[in-house]
C-alpha cells in the first residue's frame, strides 16, 4: 500500500514526493527513492517520477529540453506537473525498463543510434555555455579540468602540457565541426530499454548546442562495448567516421577527466574514478607520446 507520509530521507528533507504525487492525482503504486542528496531528490511513486530541488526554477532547462525533444518526435517522459516555486519539482511519467548497455539487444542499440541521429538533426548554435564559439567553450572546459588536475597533484600522470598541446593540434578540426543540439550528458543509463527495443530517453536537462560526436564520446566513455551497436543505428558517413577517429579519443579523455573530478570531489564512485584515471593515463601515452609521462611536474 503506498505511503502518504513524508519519506524519511535524511539528506533531502525539503520535499515529500509522495504528497506531491498525490496532489496531482497519483495515489497508487510502489515508492522507490532513486536519488537522495541535499540538493536533489528523485523518487518513483507508482507510474510517475517526482523530482524535487530546494532551489526555485531548478528544472527550467529540463522542461525546455523535454518540450523541444517531444516536439521533434523523440520519446521522452511526459510532464504531468511542474512548479518553479521553491522547492521546485517535476512530476514525470515513469518509463519502465532497463538501462541501455553493450548487453542490450542489438535492435535497442541501433534504436539509440537512430534517436541520436534524429536529435542531431535539430539545429542549435551559439552561445555555448556563454561562449560565442564552440572552440572557446572547449578550451575553457579543458583548462578547468587540467587546473584541477595540477592543483590536486595528479598531473604527474596526466601531464597537462601534453594534453594542452594535443588540444592545440586538434584545434583546426574542432573549429570546423558543425554544431547541433546535443544531449551533452546522454549516458547509456538515460536510454531505457524494454521488450528488446528502446522505450524512451530520460534526464535531458543538459541538452545544449555542441558537437554531435560528443554524445558518441559519452557512450564510449561509459560503456566502450556499446558504441559499435549505437553506430550501426547512427549510420555515420565516411566523413563522419574520419572525424570520429580524430576527435573521439580527445573527447573521451575530456569526459573521463570530468568524471574523475566529479566523483572525487563528491566522494561518489571512487572505483570508477580510479578506472578512468588508468584509462586517461593510457590514452595520454598513446595520443601524446610516452615522453609526456616523464617527470613529476607540468
Amino acid at each position: 500500500m503506498p505511503s502518504t507520509l513524508p519519506i524519511p530521507v535524511d539528506d533531502a528533507p525539503f520535499a515529500d514526493p509522495v504528497r506531491i504525487a498525490a496532489v496531482h492525482g497519483f495515489l497508487d503504486g510502489p515508492v522507490e527513492v532513486l536519488v537522495s542528496r541535499a540538493d536533489r531528490l528523485v523518487v518513483r511513486v507508482g507510474e510517475v517520477v517526482v523530482k524535487a530541488d530546494p532551489r526555485p526554477a531548478a528544472f527550467a532547462t529540463e522542461l525546455t529540453a523535454n518540450s523541444r525533444l517531444a516536439a521533434a518526435g523523440i520519446p521522452v517522459q511526459r510532464v504531468y506537473a511542474a512548479s518553479a516555486t521553491a522547492p521546485s519539482y517535476l512530476v514525470l511519467s515513469w518509463i519502465a525498463g532497463t538501462a541501455l548497455s553493450a548487453t542490450s539487444p542489438p535492435a535497442a542499440q541501433r534504436d539509440a543510434g537512430a534517436l541520436l541521429r534524429r536529435l542531431h538533426s535539430l539545429p542549435a548554435g551559439p552561445p555555448f555555455r556563454s561562449h560565442p564559439t564552440y572552440l572557446g567553450y572547449l578550451a575553457e572546459w579543458l583548462d578547468e579540468e587540467l587546473t584541477w588536475w595540477t592543483s590536486s597533484g595528479r598531473d604527474r600522470a596526466v601531464r597537462a602540457p601534453a594534453v594542452r598541446d594535443w588540444f592545440r593540434r586538434l584545434g583546426p578540426v574542432l573549429a570546423e565541426r558543425q554544431t547541433t543540439l546535443t544531449l551533452l550528458d546522454g549516458r547509456p543509463e538515460h536510454f531505457i530499454v524494454s521488450g528488446g527495443r528502446l522505450a524512451g530517453l530520460i534526464d535531458p536537462a543538459d541538452a545544449a548546442p555542441g558537437d554531435p560526436l560528443m554524445d558518441l564520446a559519452v557512450m564510449e566513455t561509459n560503456d566502450p562495448g556499446l558504441l559499435a551497436g549505437v553506430l550501426a543505428g547512427y549510420d555515420p558517413d565516411r566523413t563522419e567516421r574520419r572525424a570520429l577517429a580524430e576527435v573521439l579519443p580527445f573527447y573521451t579523455l575530456l569526459r573521463r577527466l570530468t568524471s574523475i573530478r566529479w566523483n572525487t570531489e563528491n566522494n561518489a564512485d571512487l572505483a570508477l574514478a580510479r578506472r578512468f584515471q588508468a584509462q586517461v593515463d593510457a590514452e595520454v601515452i598513446r595520443s601524446c607520446g610516452a615522453a609526456s609521462m616523464v617527470g613529476g611536474g607540468p
